[in-house]
């Protein structure tokens, strides 16, 4: 059993999650028994707390600071969803850790992260920048209560590091033969 509630990681030099708390602010006028929890600490750690306190959302709206990963992980798999509301990062760890815990991700548009939610249908994805339209995806994910379920071995597979370099060097070793280049030539 899941919580009603959405899970976001604070990191340091983004200052994204001021996007999240206004789209949740919005959001939760009409949900009101969704919580979001942000994961971390980070220079926007004091400002956020005193938005949250500005909005009158601490009772729906928790910072937890660093968490050790068997709290972490534990808590993402009683949460409804990930929330990432990047606006540079192409594919953070979140996202690999939401899906290894086949928790659904509401990402923005940046990077690779559209590619994946689509491709594996895991979640669903908002324009960066967007307070608004993330809010509006926030609430179709809460709404509509899609099942991602069926997406998440499927992605974790490709995104596994071993899978991947070894695909890297088939190519790389394809790739060097067929145009005849020596093994010499690529030492470093």
């Amino acid at each position: 059993m899941s919580l009603n509630s959405l899970i976001s990681w604070l990191k340091p030099r983004e200052l994204v999650f001021f996007d999240l708390l206004e789209a949740f602010r919005s959001l939760a006028k009409q949900h009101h028994s969704w919580s979001l929890y942000y994961i971390g600490d980070g220079s926007a750690f004091s400002a956020l707390q005193k938005e949250i306190k500005r909005y009158r959302l601490s009772d729906r709206v928790y910072q937890l600071g660093f968490l050790p990963t068997t709290e972490m992980c534990r808590l993402i798999s009683l949460s409804a969803a990930v929330v990432i509301p990047t606006h540079a990062d192409s594919l953070p760890l979140t996202f690999g850790e939401a899906i290894q815990l086949r928790r659904p991700v509401i990402a923005t548009d940046v990077g690779d992260l559209r590619y994946f939610i689509e491709k594996f249908n895991v979640g669903l994805v908002a324009p960066p920048d967007s307070p608004e339209e993330l809010a509006k995806v926030l609430d179709k994910f809460i709404t509509e209560k899609r099942d991602f379920s069926h997406g998440f071995e499927r992605c974790a597979a490709e995104l596994d590091i071993d899978a991947a370099a070894g695909q890297f060097a088939d190519w790389l070793k394809n790739h060097l033969f067929h145009k005849n280049i020596t093994r010499e030539a690529v030492v470093c």
